[in-house]
C-alpha cells in the first residue's frame, strides 16, 4: 500500500500542473548549457526466485524501489544518487526450517550513465545503466536467518539497467516511465550468494535547474570530445579473480569460508567508432586454481565421470560504453574450452557475461586504465569479482 500511496502522490502533483503546463506556449524555447537535474523514482518490482532453493523458499514476490539522484551533462548523462529498497513484504520460509526469514531493506550509493537513442519533440527514449555498492539490513545469518540465501553479507553490490522514455511537461519539469532490471549480489567473494533480481515499471519525475528547451534540438549537446578519435585498438586488461565456492558452502555451512585468488587475462580488437563507444571481440583466459577444490568436493559427493581442468578459455563481444576518464564495461562469451565438474556443466553452462568499471588514467592519454568486474553465469548467478589494469594499444 505504501508503493500505491507514493505513486498517487506523484499522479496528483503533476495534475495539479497541468493548467500551468497548458498556459506555456510550445514554441518558447530557451537555450542554456546542459542542467544540473533532481529527479525522484517510483519503480515497484517483482522479485524472481532463480533456483531450486530460491523457489522453495521465497513465497511472495512484490517489493518497491524509491531514490534520489542528481544528474549532470548532456546525453550521455552524469548521475549519482541513494536508492532505497524495500523487501519486507517477501515472505521467505522452507517447510522444513523452524523460524521465519527475511531479506530485509537494502540502501544503495551508484553512479551511473543514460544514454538518448531516439529523440523528437517533447520525447525521448532511451538507456542507462547503474552501479553501486549496498548495504542489507538483513543478510544470511545460519541460526537468525538461515533461509535469506539470496543476499549473504551486508555490503553488497548493485547494477541495475533500465529502458525509459521521458517526456518533458514545461522548461523544468519531465515525467517518464522505465522498465527498470535490478542485481545486488557480492560478487561470491562471500557466501550464499544466490543474488536478488528484480524486474518491473516504475515512475520518473525530473527537475532541471536551468529552463530548457521544450523541444529536442538537433545537434544541442555541448559534450567535448576529450581527445576522442575513431581507430581500432588492442584492449590487453589482466589482473586477479576472487571467489568463494557456493556448492561447498551449500554441503558445509561454514562460517569460516575460504576465498581464492587467481590469474586472469584478456586480449580482443576493439574499434572506437563513436566518442562514447567502442565494441569488439576478444580471447579470455583464466587459471582456475580453485577447480581442484571443487574436484575434491564432488568426489565426495559421488558425482563421477566429470572432468576438471585449470585452464579456462573463452570468446566474447565487447562493448564500453565511455564519458571522459570513466567508462562501463560489459561483455556476453562463450566458453571454448572449460571442464567444471557437475556443477560448471548443470549450474552454469557455456555462456557467461561480465559488467564493470573503468577509470582511465588522463597521463596515459587514456591508454592505461584501472577497474574492476562481475562475472556471471545465467545472466544472474555471479562467479567471480576481477580486479585488474588494462593498456589499449592503437593500431
Amino acid at each position: 500500500m505504501k508503493d500505491i500511496s507514493i505513486l498517487t502522490n506523484v499522479a496528483l502533483f503533476l495534475l495539479f500542473h497541468t493548467t500551468e503546463i497548458m498556459a506555456e506556449s510550445t514554441d518558447s524555447i530557451v537555450k542554456s548549457r546542459p542542467p544540473f537535474s533532481i529527479q525522484t523514482t517510483a519503480n515497484y518490482s517483482y522479485l524472481y526466485p532463480k533456483g531450486h532453493f530460491n523457489e522453495e523458499a521465497i513465497h511472495s514476490y512484490g517489493t518497491g524501489f524509491y531514490d534520489l539522484r542528481i544528474k549532470w551533462e548532456a546525453s550521455p548523462t552524469l548521475q549519482a544518487g541513494l536508492l532505497y529498497g524495500d523487501y519486507n513484504h517477501i515472505h521467505v520460509k522452507r517447510a522444513k526450517s523452524e523460524c521465519k526469514s527475511k531479506i530485509g531493506n537494502v540502501v544503495a550509493a551508484f553512479f551511473g550513465m543514460q544514454y538518448d537513442i531516439v529523440k523528437g519533440g517533447r520525447w525521448k527514449l532511451g538507456a542507462e545503466v547503474n552501479h553501486g555498492f549496498a548495504y542489507c539490513t538483513d543478510p544470511y545469518n545460519d541460526t537468525k536467518n538461515p533461509d535469506n540465501r539470496m543476499i549473504g553479507s551486508h555490503f553488497t553490490l548493485y547494477i541495475g539497467i533500465d529502458a525509459y522514455v521521458r517526456y518533458r511537461l514545461s522548461s523544468q519539469w519531465s515525467v517518464g516511465m522505465n522498465i527498470d532490471t535490478k542485481h545486488f549480489s557480492n560478487g561470491t567473494i562471500w557466501q550464499p550468494n544466490l543474488g536478488a533480481n528484480s524486474i518491473g515499471p516504475s515512475l520518473t519525475l525530473q527537475y532541471d535547474m536551468e529552463p530548457q528547451p521544450l523541444r529536442c534540438q538537433k545537434g544541442s549537446s555541448t559534450a567535448k570530445n576529450f581527445g576522442y578519435r575513431k581507430e581500432y585498438y588492442i584492449d590487453i586488461t589482466s589482473g586477479i579473480g576472487l571467489k568463494t565456492i557456493r556448492p561447498v558452502f551449500d554441503d558445509t555451512y561454514n562460517k569460516r569460508q575460504a576465498m581464492y585468488g587467481f590469474p586472469f587475462v584478456s586480449a580482443g580488437v576493439m574499434k572506437r567508432y563513436h566518442k562514447y563507444y567502442a565494441s569488439g571481440i576478444a580471447l579470455d583466459y583464466t587459471y582456475a586454481s580453485y577447480m581442484d577444490r571443487i574436484r575434491e568436493y564432488e568426489k565426495t559427493e559421488g558425482y563421477t565421470g566429470y572432468s576438471y581442468s585449470r585452464q579456462m578459455l573463452g570468446l566474447s563481444l565487447k562493448h564500453e560504453m565511455f564519458y571522459r576518464h570513466l567508462s562501463a564495461s560489459a561483455a556476453i562469451g562463450y566458453y571454448l574450452y572449460r571442464k567444471g565438474g557437475h556443477y560448471g556443466k548443470h549450474n552454469e553452462g557455456k555462456l557467461y557475461q561480465v559488467i564493470g568499471i573503468r577509470y582511465s588514467f588522463p597521463f596515459t592519454k587514456d591508454r592505461l586504465y584501472i577497474g574492476y568486474q562481475v562475472k556471471a553465469h545465467t545472466f544472474s548467478k555471479a562467479d567471480y569479482t576481477n580486479i585488474y589494469l588494462g593498456y589499449r594499444i592503437r593500431l
